[in-house]
């Protein structure tokens, strides 16, 4: 009795090689990809970062000085002032003005017109005592109008400037103080009036 042939097993393809397979397909789907997405971007519209321009806003109009006409001067005052009563006037004083603004409670601008003793500023107490303190105040002196301005600073505190202004036999004491040491906008106010000051 002839033996039966047993019968030969089918050859299996590896795992390995079923697996580079698969990861050959799947490079080929990155690569298409790719493709179209470079298509893609060629004919959309560039895109880049927008800057927006800022334009500044020139519709408000800066308010003018108002003008005050005293007994023995002229000058100017930013319209974002209050003038209020000023004090009883003292022997020796010609007239005072005196100023506030609403939203800085702790800021005052004070003007007194007075006699000068001698027509010299060595003659007024209140320059004296700012002279004779050094340490305290620093003096400058500029011609403004045809006029010569002694401005005295104290550098002790707060803002406070003060400008002595002669004529003959007045002067002119223009005090402006501030709660800064360095105010930029009260150093506007004091030049506005400073600047435009006339004796009549």
């Amino acid at each position: 009795m002839d033996s039966a042939e047993a019968p030969r097993p089918v050859a299996k393809r590896p795992a390995r090689r079923r697996i580079a397979w698969w990861v050959g397909i799947g490079a080929l789907l990155v690569a298409f990809g790719a493709v179209d997405l470079f298509v893609h971007d060629l004919n959309s519209p560039a895109q880049g970062v927008v800057h927006q321009t800022v334009v500044a806003d020139t519709s408000a109009e800066v308010t003018p000085p108002l003008k005050v006409e005293g007994k023995a001067v002229i000058f100017e005052y930013p319209a974002s002032l209050e003038k209020i009563k000023p004090d009883t006037l003292s022997p020796g004083d010609i007239e005072k003005f005196l100023f506030t603004m609403p939203t800085h409670h702790a800021w005052s601008l004070a003007i007194q017109v007075k006699s000068l003793a001698g027509g010299t500023l060595t003659g007024d107490s209140g320059y004296n005592l700012r002279k004779q303190n050094p340490q305290q105040y620093t003096e400058q002196v500029s011609v403004v109008n045809g006029m010569t301005i002694s401005v005295m600073s104290d550098k002790s505190g707060p803002y406070n400037q003060v400008a002595f202004i002669p004529h003959g036999n007045l002067v002119a004491e223009v005090a402006l103080s501030g709660t800064d040491s360095s105010d930029t906008s009260s150093q506007k106010i004091f030049d506005t009036v400073v600047d435009t000051w006339q004796w009549r």
